[in-house]
């Protein structure tokens, strides 16, 4: 006995035959039939449909619903192609047996295999092959209508559109707009050849009237006369110069001789070389007063480093390491603990003061803070809000 199962003939127990030769084969050969005419075309149908219904993307659905679509005509076609040739044998069978029914009933089971198979050939066929090459045998003519039209709309477009635009509007725009350009230059040009004109008249006779009499008359002859009198003076003032620098050159020179040489040789030199020789004497005299008191001063001073000051210094330092060590002894040992712990209750205070009192009143602030910009930002949005109601009313009115 041989347990079946629907759609799950991969798993049938073969109890008696699965050790032999042809249990084996059967066995091959029902498996590979079941994965041909079951497996397969249930997957390719109906879970490819299961999906496209149960699927969210829209592309995934698509997908699912054209393979199964596709393996519906597939699974025409394998079915349509067994039929036909179980037909086919039966139509064999009767007529070696000479049996009417026979054959008739295997005509009749190939005409029903041919005529399925053709219903999932024949869109195959149109699908993949007369679909696209009709597709592609009409790209010439669909690019010859598309240029067909276009040429035709360009053509409407240049008679009906432009044309009449050029004609109508834009050349006797032009045309009205070089008229005026024309004009207004004409106007211009006159107005400046005729101020241009006027300009040149009031310059030639101003030239003519005033500024050739004015230098003929009046700026010539009195550059004439300041010249005569400039070349007067500077004449004279050259002559007085050469007497002045002569007479003062013949002066410091009788100076020189007579008075500043007979007073540097007879007074001054004389006075300078006395002076020169008190100087001298005195600080001979002097240096050496100031050496041997130098030298009395240094040893006075060794004799009271070493004598006064050394003891003092050590005596201060004696008695300061003693006030030290009382100190540390008799004071600060007995009132570190104290101090110690006066530091230790000021800091719990401050921590407290910190936690119980700064943080609390930071937080407040902080959340009343953060309440307040809320707030705002809501009025904000709320009169945004009514200003776009208020403006749809106006734009419906």
């Amino acid at each position: 006995m041989i347990p079946f199962t629907q759609f799950n003939l991969n798993n049938l127990s073969w109890d008696t035959v699965s050790n032999t030769m042809p249990g084996k084969a059967m066995q091959m050969v029902g498996n590979t039939g079941y994965k041909i005419f079951l497996q397969i075309p249930y997957q390719l149908t109906i879970e490819n449909g299961k999906n496209a219904l149960q699927s969210k993307s829209l592309s995934a659905k698509v997908i699912f619903a054209a393979t199964a679509v596709l393996g519906s005509f597939y699974t025409l076609m394998l079915y349509g192609s067994a039929i036909h040739l179980q037909g086919r044998v039966a139509h064999a069978i009767g007529t070696k047996l000479n049996s009417d029914w026979i054959v008739k009933a295997g005509i009749v089971i190939e005409r029903l295999g041919k005529n399925v198979f053709l219903s999932g050939a024949v869109p195959l066929y149109g699908i993949f092959y007369e679909g696209p090459k009709a597709l592609i045998q009409s790209f010439p003519k669909i690019a010859k209508y598309v240029i067909e039209k276009v040429d035709l709309a360009a053509q409407w477009i240049f008679n009906q559109v432009l044309v009449p635009l050029w004609e109508k509007a834009l050349l006797p725009a032009i045309k009205k707009i070089d008229e005026a350009v024309r004009y207004i230059a004409n106007i211009i040009e006159t107005a400046f050849h005729k101020l241009i004109s006027t300009i040149q008249s009031t310059a030639k006779w101003i030239f003519n009237h005033i500024i050739t009499p004015l230098w003929e008359k009046v700026l010539l002859p009195a550059i004439k006369k300041i010249d005569k009198v400039v070349c007067y003076i500077a004449s004279n003032l050259e002559a007085a110069f050469l007497k002045l620098i002569s007479t003062i050159k013949t002066t410091a020179q009788w100076i020189f001789n007579h008075i500043i040489t007979p007073v540097w040789e007879k007074a001054l030199l004389p006075a300078l070389k006395v002076v020169d020789k008190a100087i001298g004497f005195v600080a001979n005299q002097v240096g050496f007063a100031l050496y041997h008191a130098g030298l009395a001063i240094h040893s006075t001073a060794q004799w009271i480093f070493n004598q006064c000051v050394v003891p003092a210094f050590n005596a201060m330092t004696i008695a300061l390491n003693a006030t030290l060590n009382f100190l540390s002894t008799y004071v600060i040992k007995p009132i570190a603990p104290v101090l110690t712990g006066v530091c230790n209750k000021i800091s719990q205070v401050a921590k407290d003061v910190f936690h119980h009192a700064i943080i609390p009143i930071a937080l407040t602030i902080r959340n009343q803070s953060f309440a307040i910009a809320n707030g705002i930002v809501n009025a904000k949005k709320e009169v945004v809000e009514a200003f776009c109601a208020i403006w749809d009313i106006f734009a419906k009115a």
